[in-house]
């Protein structure tokens, strides 16, 4: 396997370009080859933005389809993706990079400011968004393993600081295929997507399933019950946490005709 991560990850691109990927209650529809093709761009632009294989990217930025392509451009690129949760402060997220030394940070504009950029490279997600206007450039994935670390997530720190796990190429693909089979995810399933995209359930377990499985997602921006009920219908898959499913219990509207 050439870069086994990606490899995964855009598996449904090269089988089947023209079914759906994601759509958003917004309007934005994406397809398995828009993936391919916006991702591709990504990775061209942190390769212009000095991205080498083995390199840590940080990442804040809010839920969209473009954050998640990010997380593919990083992969291709063979970069170590590391998501942040976007309503940390400066003074938390400056912790974890001291910790964590990326070589980039990547934020959107509601989390620009000075004490980050003062300190370490940092883009824009706006900046490398530019790259879906771009011109279409092949992109030849970087060569990994599948010991290579592919993400590093930190631990919430509820018994002392917030540790680092490094999460590997065979790591994630193992996970998402294995998930994807045991729970019997098909080309039909649509994915209700509530779940944050810097947590593991929602990137590495949720959103990867759906890629493994070529199937299809509904991007939410956040749990929103009124959103969530509206979409149930069109929906075969939902993952959330407790605190969301009591939230749905408490909605008049949450009744069979909603599911």
């Amino acid at each position: 396997m050439v870069n086994p991560l990606a490899s995964m990850l855009l598996r449904a691109s090269r089988e089947h370009p023209s079914r759906i990927f994601l759509r958003t209650p917004a309007g934005v529809t994406w397809t398995y080859r828009d993936l391919d093709a916006v991702s591709g761009r990504m990775a061209h632009a942190l390769q212009r933005l000095g991205v080498s294989p083995g390199d840590r990217v940080a990442v804040q930025a809010q839920k969209s389809a473009e954050l998640l392509a990010l997380h593919v451009a990083c992969a291709r690129v063979g970069a170590v993706y590391l998501p942040l949760n976007p309503a940390y402060t400066s003074t938390e997220v400056a912790g974890l990079l001291d910790d964590a030394e990326p070589s980039l940070v990547i934020r959107d504009d509601a989390h620009e400011d000075a004490a980050i950029s003062g300190r370490w490279p940092v883009a824009s997600l706006g900046t490398i968004g530019q790259a879906l206007f771009g011109e279409d450039e092949p992109f030849e994935d970087v060569t990994r393993s599948l010991d290579d670390p592919a993400a590093i997530l930190y631990t919430s720190g509820t018994t002392g600081r917030p540790k680092g796990a490094v999460l590997s190429h065979g790591n994630l693909v193992f996970s998402a295929e294995t998930l994807a089979r045991a729970w019997g995810f098909t080309k039909d399933d649509v994915l209700l997507h509530m779940l944050p995209l810097f947590h593991t359930h929602g990137l590495f377990v949720a959103a990867h399933c759906v890629i493994a499985s070529g199937s299809s997602m509904v991007l939410l921006d956040a749990f929103d019950p009124a959103a969530v009920i509206a979409e149930l219908p069109e929906s075969t898959v939902v993952m959330g946490v407790p605190t969301h499913y009591v939230r749905l219990l408490a909605e008049p509207a949450f009744d069979s005709e909603a599911t």
